[in-house]
């Protein structure tokens, strides 16, 4: 979706793994860092994290995310419908500084909503 200052808005919350994602990024937040060090950290933690966007996406959008869960009440992981569930694993996730690999976020995070993916041309044959 675009703005009308041209930019593009991409929702944090539109897939589980986004919203794992955002978790991450409030919990360093929450350790202190900010700009450029949150990023740093957050790109090492998930280096493909820009594979979940339909678009570009800044580097700051990781930082901008965290700071806007902690001014808004209603952002709060520890209170919003969505991220509540995945904020306690995230935060172990940042605290051990794991890595998470796109196939890995793919499988312990998957969007029921995405359509299923197509069979392959030899296994409809085979079918």
């Amino acid at each position: 979706m675009a703005s009308k200052a041209g930019r593009i808005v991409h929702s944090w919350n539109k897939t589980p793994v986004r919203r794992r994602m955002k978790c991450m990024a409030i919990a360093l937040h929450d350790e202190g860092l900010r700009g450029s060090a949150l990023y740093a950290e957050f790109a090492k933690m998930l280096p493909p994290w820009r594979k979940f966007f339909d678009g570009p996406i800044s580097d700051d959008a990781p930082g901008q995310r965290a700071d806007k869960a902690r001014r808004i009440k209603t952002e709060a992981p520890e209170k919003h419908r969505l991220l509540g569930p995945l904020w306690k694993g995230a935060v172990r996730d940042v605290k051990a500084r794991k890595v998470w690999s796109y196939k890995e976020l793919k499988l312990a995070f998957p969007d029921k909503k995405a359509a299923p993916a197509k069979a392959s041309k030899r296994a409809r044959r085979a079918a």
